[in-house]
């Protein structure tokens, strides 16, 4: 395990090996249209059967049928353009999306690894008395960081024009 050198505090919580650092930028209000409506800093999405997105954030679970489309639209092709496969047909070998929604960096992460990740970050801020995030009734996700070229936006969107 280690610290993220993006963040650069101490005090952040120390991001696992397996996961993988995603360096193309996904559009705003991704965590979002996945279902995801708490406020917790790390979440993570897969899909889960069929036509069904799950998510979690270490305090709370749920599914979101109406994510199927962002997800296969946007997640799907990043993963395989990095040679994952986020798809639910081997459980046990599914990466999933971990979205650290403070600082704007996304992941993918074996899905054993991202869940005891967010167990272990839900468990440490109880230890510590904060308190549980409230979902925000206006929290537009700052987007995420990216390091990355215009063709690399272009691949997100598939229609040949960049992100904006």
């Amino acid at each position: 395990m280690r610290l993220d050198p993006t963040i650069g505090s101490p005090s952040a919580p120390v991001i696992p090996d397996d996961f993988l650092n995603v360096l193309e930028p996904f559009q705003l209000g991704l965590d979002r249209r996945l279902g995801y409506t708490q406020g917790a800093p790390y979440a993570s999405f897969w899909m889960d059967d069929g036509r069904t997105i799950a998510w979690s954030d270490g305090r709370c679970h749920s599914r979101a049928m109406r994510a199927w489309s962002p997800f296969v639209r946007e997640v799907v092709p990043l993963a395989t353009f990095y040679g994952l496969k986020v798809t639910n047909d081997s459980p046990s070998q599914q990466y999933v999306l971990t979205l650290d929604r403070r600082q704007g960096w996304a992941y993918f992460a074996p899905r054993a690894s991202a869940l005891a990740f967010l167990d272990a970050t839900a468990a440490a801020d109880v230890e510590r008395g904060a308190e549980s995030p409230q979902p925000s009734q206006h929290e537009p996700w700052r987007g995420y960081r990216a390091n990355t070229l215009i063709g690399a936006a272009r691949f997100m969107r598939g229609d040949g024009q960049a992100n904006d």
